[in-house]
């Protein structure tokens, strides 16, 4: 199904299915992670039986052709292990940060040039092979959770195949033959090579689509860089917090504590003792803290039995009008028909603002699906100046932000950002959106409601539109 929103309802399976394995939304990445830890803490005799010592093996397999060359970077084999290092993104699997679509960045040249600098500080400081080898992205600035996530998929990606036939053979469902690139790496060879399999096509995009295991899956790394600057600062802090209750020591100190201790061997082994001591847990799905599938079935629901009569735009004016539909229908499902249990967790504290900006996009694309309207989510949604782009052809074009009233970047974006965005795109309209969870937000709502008529005055069509997701709203009857 082109429209289709998730894989499953792409191949016609029931929404009651709970599948082992991660439904990925096709238009969206999830800020998810293949976590290389997982692969070996949890591994099953199926098809991924010795994965996590396929990934060990192929990092120290590139560790041992850099040591026998001294790391020198002019040598043809330091070449060689920094083109076996170019490790991209898989797109078939829909996981990833940059939030743009489902093509994100992959690890370039750049990158594969950071990560063997990684390896060449680790053969200087006596490294001669690893165990986990994202000790070599503690190493190495740059190399985060999805260049962690990147490198695990592109090495497992023949097992993901044979896992996702395996999948799709049992349930039934339509598959196509596909040629995967950079599937396999042999080592013989010294070469990535490519691997033929029977697999769904992702219908937006026309790649093939892989399934991953949910138990493999995490938000963050176990072992990863960020993991480790967490786990020594606290240790830092707590070692010298007479010092810095003193203002003796500072940010700075603890920020060259953390570098010093990077390239320490015996303080990379205490980070990784402590994270295997801590059994580490997959993402958990069932309470979704990060929003990341609890919407799909209850927006689906809402648009099906609330469908929107909304006129296809045939111009930037309509286009406007269209947009400025669509965000008072996202506010009366957020508002009128409990919505607002997508935006809060179990724990009864807000979600993350990318969960509205979730439920936003899934009301927006199953509206506009028959509506011959892209929407595109911009790239580093909830970072960026804007978090999606509506357009009809060339011309027609609007900016919508969707923002927590909590959060302090959102004036900057309505008062500077957008308006600079929106020239530069020549949209006509900016739609701004922003959600607040109670009441103790409304001075900054009336700062934004100002910061919008300022704009307004110098000729810029900024729209505003308050959703109120507080909880334990008064039913109509009480009202």
């Amino acid at each position: 199904m082109h429209g289709a929103l998730t894989f499953s309802e792409s191949v016609g399976l029931q929404p009651s299915l709970e599948p082992e394995w991660f439904d990925p939304t096709l238009i969206l990445d999830a800020p998810l992670c293949v976590d290389p830890y997982l692969l070996s803490d949890l591994e099953h005799s199926d098809e991924f039986s010795g994965a996590h010592d396929e990934v060990v093996r192929f990092f120290n397999h590139q560790l041992d052709s850099l040591a026998r060359v001294g790391g020198n970077p002019s040598s043809p084999t330091t070449r060689r292990v920094i083109a076996n290092m170019h490790l991209p993104e898989v797109p078939e699997l829909c996981l990833g940060y940059t939030a743009a679509g489902t093509d994100g960045l992959g690890s370039g040249t750049v990158l594969a040039k950071k990560m063997v600098a990684a390896m060449a500080l680790a053969i200087a400081a006596g490294l001669k092979d690893v165990e986990h080898f994202e000790e070599l992205a503690i190493l190495g600035k740059g190399i985060g959770p999805d260049r962690i996530s990147d490198a695990t998929s592109n090495i497992i990606k023949w097992r993901l195949a044979e896992y996702t036939e395996r999948v799709c053979e049992q349930l039934g469902l339509p598959v196509e033959d596909h040629v995967l690139e950079h599937a396999r790496f042999d080592s013989g060879q010294e070469r990535w090579v490519a691997v033929e399999a029977a697999l769904p096509t992702n219908p937006h995009s026309g790649h093939p689509l892989l399934l991953v295991p949910k138990r493999f899956l995490r938000h963050l790394p176990t072992l990863g860089s960020d993991e480790f600057e967490r786990f020594f600062s606290r240790r830092f802090r707590a070692e010298h917090k007479e010092e810095f209750n003193k203002k003796l020591l500072g940010k700075r100190d603890l920020e060259r504590a953390v570098e010093e201790a990077r390239s320490n061997k015996r303080r990379r082994d205490e980070f990784i003792a402590a994270s295997q001591a801590i059994a580490s847990t997959p993402y958990d799905f069932e309470s979704d803290p990060w929003g990341l599938v609890a919407w799909e079935q209850p927006v689906r629901d809402y648009v099906g039995e609330n469908p929107q009569t909304l006129e296809q735009p045939m111009d930037a004016e309509s286009l406007q009008a269209f947009v400025r539909d669509l965000v008072a229908y996202f506010k009366h499902f957020v508002e009128e028909q409990r919505g607002w249990d997508l935006l809060w967790n179990d724990d009864g504290q807000p979600r993350r603002e990318s969960a509205a900006q979730r439920v936003f996009l899934g009301i927006s694309f199953l509206s506009c699906r028959d509506q011959d309207i892209d929407i595109t989510p911009e790239a580093n949604m909830g970072r960026g100046p804007v978090d999606f782009k509506f357009s009809k052809g060339f011309a027609a074009k609007v900016l919508v932000e969707t923002k927590l009233a909590k959060n302090t970047r959102w004036l900057k974006g309505v008062t500077a950002q957008l308006p600079a965005y929106k020239k530069s795109e020549q949209c006509s309209l900016s739609e701004f959106v922003l959600i607040k969870h109670n009441d103790i937000h409304d001075q900054k709502i009336l700062d934004l409601q100002k910061a919008a008529e300022s704009a307004q005055q110098r000729g810029l069509d900024i729209g505003v539109t308050i959703v109120d997701a507080s909880r334990d709203k008064p039913s109509a009857s009480k009202l």
